[in-house]
């Protein structure tokens, strides 16, 4: 599965394409603990899912 993570840091747009469950779940704590944000300023999305 990939995933798109979309965030804002400052005024910046941020995207980032994460292959795999496991990576997003990874990569989502990393930006927390990074940043100032919790998971809720970030918008996660299937990018493999068909709508």
């Amino acid at each position: 599965m990939r995933f798109i993570l979309c965030y804002i840091l400052g005024k910046e747009q941020v995207w980032e394409e994460i292959i795999g469950e496991d990576a997003m779940n990874v990569r989502l704590s990393e930006i927390c603990e990074e940043t100032d944000l919790t998971d809720d300023d970030i918008m996660v999305f299937d990018k493999d899912q068909q709508w």
